[in-house]
């Protein structure tokens, strides 16, 4: 048995091999249609080259924590990991599972950290990177953010592995329970708690572009939402990428502009992409995704929970139990592999999601071609890849391309 799960994961890894090879292949129909649409071959070309480099160091930390992870999940070296912990621990074997799972994070992060740097160089080259966004601050913000999920993942560990030693027979269906309570909170906490750690967030009226708000406002009363404010993001800090989110949950929902956004686009402009926002929160993306995001993960469990089965006793593990710490380096690998198997269906989502707040943004501002000029003037500011192919799109892009979008406004009707 071991030995069958060990071939489905090297089918697995060596499909994965063959599809990013596949992704950087250009797709000439894609082209045609972003001339069609109005872009330049300049642009066109200036965002296959960006993705081009940025998928090279994209597919190398892949491959990188993989190979670290089938080390760790798939050999006797990562028992012997699990081993040390257990000796050391004694019988608190939640701690020892806790330690493994720092223990393998730490490796990846110190793995991965030439990538992330190539990737901070990288935004530097094609000028998304703010000028006084040193290395530096750069370093001090990937700390951060390692921390922050650091303190995340702790407490999950010790509840998920609480769940299969208290209940392993049913742990499956009872943590996306636990899932869809954490995310409910995170939804709702992290605007006014996590978001100010990285980021500072001021009302519009407090900022030079104040004079906007009646016009902003004017929009929101249209779409009859209660929205009491709108927020401005320093995200010039960073970058020049321009952007806008819906975030929060419940009384915590607020809309959030980039203020490279505001630099940016004309008024017209920023009133069709707050347009755009408003249609999320009018169809509660927020609380769809939460939802979908549970049956997701009751799948996964389930799945989970029988892979755990057939790997009792088997080579190289020896686990006696789910619970057991010699099968953390094994999960984290499902882990790892089953989100390549759920992104295409979480980005199909997204893609749905965004193309009905597009079609919302078209109903309020009643322009398509402000539409268009919008989606044009934001793809060419961000470098944006307009011609993406198919088979990347259907794996990698959560919003519909920058074609579809202008075809989609082009052929729009009040």
């Amino acid at each position: 048995m071991a030995r069958s799960l060990r071939i489905g994961v090297f089918v697995a890894v060596g499909l994965l091999a063959v599809f990013s090879l596949i992704s950087f292949i250009t797709y000439l129909p894609a082209i045609e249609a972003a001339r069609r649409a109005g872009f330049s071959d300049d642009v066109i070309e200036l965002g296959l080259q960006k993705s081009f480099e940025a998928r090279l160091i994209f597919w190398g930390s892949q491959f990188a924590q993989i190979a670290l992870l089938c080390w760790l999940g798939l050999t006797a070296d990562g028992r012997r990991l699990a081993e040390y912990w257990l000796k050391s621990c004694g019988s608190r074997m939640w701690l020892a599972a806790l330690l493994i799972v720092l223990t393998i994070g730490i490796a990846r992060e110190l793995l991965l950290l030439p990538f992330n740097l190539l990737g901070y160089f990288h935004g530097r080259r094609w000028e998304m990177l703010a000028e006084q966004y040193t290395l530096l601050a750069w370093a001090y913000d990937y700390i951060l953010s390692t921390f922050l999920d650091g303190l995340l993942l702790v407490p999950s560990i010790v509840i998920f592995f609480w769940l299969l030693k208290r209940f392993p027979k049913t742990w499956w269906a009872i943590a996306p329970a636990g899932g869809a309570v954490f995310a409910i909170a995170y939804a709702t906490l992290a605007p006014l708690l996590l978001d100010p750690l990285m980021n500072r967030f001021v009302p519009l009226e407090e900022t030079k572009w104040k004079d906007l708000k009646p016009q902003l406002m004017a929009l929101v009363d249209k779409a009859e939402i209660p929205v009491k404010e709108i927020l401005v993001m320093d995200a010039s800090k960073r970058s020049s990428h321009t952007n806008a989110y819906f975030s929060g949950f419940g009384s915590t929902r607020r809309i959030v502009l980039y203020d490279t956004l505001l630099k940016q686009l004309s008024p017209k402009e920023v009133e069709a992409v707050l347009a755009h926002e408003i249609g999320h929160w009018e169809n509660d993306h927020i609380v769809y995704g939460i939802l979908l995001g549970v049956l997701g993960m009751f799948v996964a469990c389930w799945t989970l929970d029988g892979i755990l089965i057939t790997s009792l006793r088997q080579e190289p593990w020896l686990a006696e139990a789910k619970f057991d710490p010699r099968l953390v380096g094994w999960i984290i690998l499902l882990l790892i592999l089953g989100q390549w198997i759920v992104r295409p269906i979480e980005n199909q989502i997204s893609r749905i999601f965004e193309s009905q707040a597009d079609l919302r943004s078209l109903e309020l501002i009643e322009d398509p071609q402000l539409a268009i000029d919008c989606e044009k003037r934001m793809a060419i500011s961000n470098k944006s890849n307009v011609a993406p192919s198919p088979w990347n799109t259907w794996m990698f892009s959560t919003h519909p391309s920058s074609v579809q979008r202008i075809e989609r406004a082009t052929s729009w009707k009040p």
